[in-house]
């Protein structure tokens, strides 16, 4: 009986440690495949972070670009009501001609030349 024993623990001995030996392989091998995984998750990680940060200058580059565009816009727009302000005394002034007495409006085109580097009115009796 001591043999059937001794042979049983024996064959359980041998497969056994052939059987831990191959679950460290396996274990090796899977090992090595979550490695292998973890370094290329940090690879993507890198471009991902690398395309954020790219994506982000862009992001404040329009930012600037709008800011550019939306004070240009204002400035524009104070410069053209300027100028309406400027041609409707222009045209006030150019009405106040046109409708001035004969008298005053023997020469038209000496007199608004006048008033526009005077600023007052001219009689040309000529």
């Amino acid at each position: 009986m001591a043999n059937v024993f001794g042979s049983i623990t024996a064959f359980i001995d041998k497969y056994l440690i052939v059987g831990l030996s191959g679950a460290c392989v396996v274990l090796g091998i899977a090992f090595g495949v979550a490695q292998y995984r973890l370094s290329s998750s940090q690879a993507d990680l890198k471009d991902a972070e690398t395309q954020i940060e790219v994506l982000t200058d862009k992001v404040l580059t329009r930012d600037v670009q709008l800011t550019l565009k939306d004070t240009t816009i204002s400035r524009l727009e104070s410069r053209n009501a300027e100028r309406l302000v400027e041609q409707s005394t222009y045209q006030f002034d150019l009405k106040g001609i046109l409708d001035a007495p004969a008298e005053e409006n023997q020469n038209p085109v000496d007199d608004v030349l006048c008033r526009a580097v005077s600023g007052t009115k001219c009689l040309q009796n000529n």
